[in-house]
């Protein structure tokens, strides 16, 4: 029986040789912390996000935590208040919690954290931008009404973790942002920084920078990739038990993760995965459930079910698991 794995990270034929050669570039550089291939990778994703700054960091919790900082910092002495969604995951709330109270709906806060999760670009109400802080871990190369990712707010957090759509080969992360005060503080305090003792160890790696270099020319390519696969489910499974977010006017997602919803969830996990399908439960906990109680994301960690959809799947592999879904639900 053919596997269809959720994710197959290794890379192959002329990417991995182009990695290799990577590698060996900064193998015989004698530079690891910082460096050229940095400054290179920080101006191309500067360029590609259309923003006037790109600040490299060690991952994108780091990222976040340093947004979170510079916003307490500059808009309130004390521990402000930051309105951060309810769908989300763990690292969104920790970081905010590092500068912030960090605070679900309904709490109307006029810092807000926007997470486009899925890779679907997702803003809160009443925003404003210089309030703003997008948490674009899974956004990389996703639009709204044409306007990229990271362009809505005062400053975007990226994550390159080796499952993103722009991954490392290890663990990466950048703040990208048209302010150069934003920039200036997370260059300070990434390298542990002069301001009140707040300064982090997140100095970026050239490796992983040399890395990210060699995928992001095939960053397009691999979303529209995505896209195909999103489109085989879209008009392949018949809706009804089983449920889709739709996308609104307007969305251009990187379809970082397709997931589904039903009440039955885990019965359709254990069908698919007799068939030879890998599927994943993201988000299985509520991250602020400890403090409050959010019955919408509560039901959402219950009902979530992703399904694959990165490159390394043919769309005729989620043809076949669209189908496979169908006759789950006419036999039940």
């Amino acid at each position: 029986m053919e596997q269809i794995k959720f994710i197959d990270l290794k890379p192959k034929g002329q990417l991995a040789n182009e990695l290799t050669k990577a590698y060996d570039r900064v193998f015989n550089s004698g530079t690891y912390i910082g460096g050229k291939e940095v400054e290179a990778f920080e101006a191309e994703w500067a360029e590609y996000c259309e923003a006037k700054y790109c600040v490299g960091v060690g991952n994108g919790f780091d990222a976040l935590v340093l947004a979170c900082g510079y916003m307490a910092e500059s808009y309130k002495p004390i521990k402000p208040g930051i309105h951060t969604p309810w769908k989300t995951c763990i690292p969104t709330w920790m970081a905010a919690s590092t500068s912030c109270s960090p605070l679900p709906q309904p709490y109307k806060e006029k810092l807000k954290i926007a997470v486009h999760i899925y890779g679907r670009i997702t803003l809160p109400d009443g925003y404003e931008k210089d309030y703003l802080i997008e948490d674009c871990a899974q956004a990389h190369g996703a639009k709204k009404d044409g306007v990229r990712a990271g362009k809505f707010g005062k400053i975007a957090c990226w994550s390159f973790y080796p499952t993103k759509n722009l991954g490392a080969l290890g663990d990466a992360g950048a703040i990208t942002t048209d302010d150069e005060a934003v920039a200036e503080y997370a260059r300070d305090l990434r390298n542990y920084g002069n301001r009140d003792d707040k300064g982090i160890n997140s100095r970026p790696d050239p490796l992983q920078a040399a890395f990210l270099r060699v995928k992001l020319p095939h960053l397009d390519d691999w979303n529209a990739w995505r896209k195909e696969n999103a489109m085989e489910y879209i008009f392949g499974i018949n809706w009804g038990e089983v449920e889709f977010d739709a996308l609104s006017l307007g969305d251009e997602p990187c379809w970082h993760i397709f997931a589904i919803e039903t009440d039955k969830r885990d019965e359709l996990k254990e069908f698919l995965n007799k068939y030879g399908i890998e599927t994943m439960i993201h988000y299985p906990e509520v991250p602020y459930s400890t403090f409050w109680k959010v019955p919408e994301a509560e039901r959402w960690t219950k009902k979530t079910l992703s399904l694959p959809i990165a490159p390394h799947v043919k769309p005729r592999d989620c043809a076949k698991i669209a189908g496979l879904i169908n006759t789950w639900m006419e036999d039940r």
